[in-house]
Parts: C-alpha cells; sequence; structure tokens
C-alpha cells in the first residue's frame, strides 16, 4: 500500500464513521426520543474506525504511515502535483 492510499482509506473511514454518527444524531433529533435508537451504533462506528485504521497502518512500513497520517500531507502532495 502506498502513502495515498493510506491517506485515502484514513479519509474515506473517517469520513464514514462521521456519516454514521451524524445521521444517528439526526435520527436522534427527528425521533425525538433517542433511546428507539440503538446507543451502540455510534460506538461501533468509531471504535471499528479505529482500529481499522489502526490495523492498516500497523500492517505496513513505519515510514510510509508515519507520512500519510501527516495532516499537512494531502496539501503538500497537491501542491506538489500541479
Amino acid at each position: 500500500m502506498t502513502i495515498e492510499q493510506l491517506s485515502r482509506l484514513r479519509f474515506v473511514v473517517f469520513l464514514s464513521a462521521g456519516l454514521i454518527i451524524c445521521g444517528y444524531g439526526v435520527l436522534a433529533l427527528i425521533l425525538v426520543r433517542p433511546d428507539l435508537i440503538w446507543p451502540w451504533i455510534p460506538t461501533v462506528a468509531g471504535v471499528g474506525a479505529g482500529a481499522l485504521i489502526y490495523l492498516s497502518a500497523v500492517r505496513y512500513d513505519e515510514e510510509v504511515a508515519s507520512v500519510s497520517f501527516d495532516e499537512l500531507f494531502d496539501l503538500e502532495w497537491q501542491r506538489a502535483v500541479s
């Protein structure tokens, strides 16, 4: 896995977990009673996202993981490409 792929995987996993958690909040507001929705959904989404990102980073080289987890990586990569 390359640096770009690991960085993109991290973005997609965070995005999907965020959408799940946001959707849970919207459903709680729409239904007015959040106790009707399973309370473990946001927890599972967050922990699952963290576990997936951690396991993907551990699986590959430390240099690839450290560069892809750098918050300025995407900005610098866009500048280098253009």
